[in-house]
């Protein structure tokens, strides 16, 4: 029982950093022949797409309908900090969560002069 409960925990969790969106076909006088998000004001060509300095992948279909996947929303717990690397593709680029340094705030004893 206590192994089914872990599963879930982490299903849900897996499920929490991650977000799907499906459109019905959309076009753009402007953009003949591909995919038009008006929410973000973007194209896309048909097929598999990694728009630039945005975290998520977009596949247009033949249609002109779209699925959308990015990452969920992360909160960090205490001592811990999000960072994300838009250098990189979906889902790599997805925010993860990393440990914050530990400060020591005591002060370094003087040393002694004797």
């Amino acid at each position: 029982m206590r192994s089914l409960a872990v599963i879930v925990l982490l299903s849900v969790i897996c499920a929490i950093n991650a977000a799907v969106s499906i459109s019905l076909p959309t076009k753009h006088a402007d953009h003949p022949g591909k995919c038009w998000d008006d929410h973000l004001k973007m194209e896309f060509d048909i097929g598999l797409n990694y728009p630039k300095n945005e975290c998520m992948e977009v596949h247009c279909g033949g249609d002109f309908s779209m699925e959308i996947r990015s990452c969920g929303a992360v909160l960090p717990p205490l001592g811990y900090h999000n960072e994300r690397d838009y250098s990189k593709k979906y889902p790599d680029c997805c925010i993860k969560l990393v440990k914050d340094e530990i400060k020591n705030e005591e002060a370094e004893p003087a040393p002694s002069t004797a």
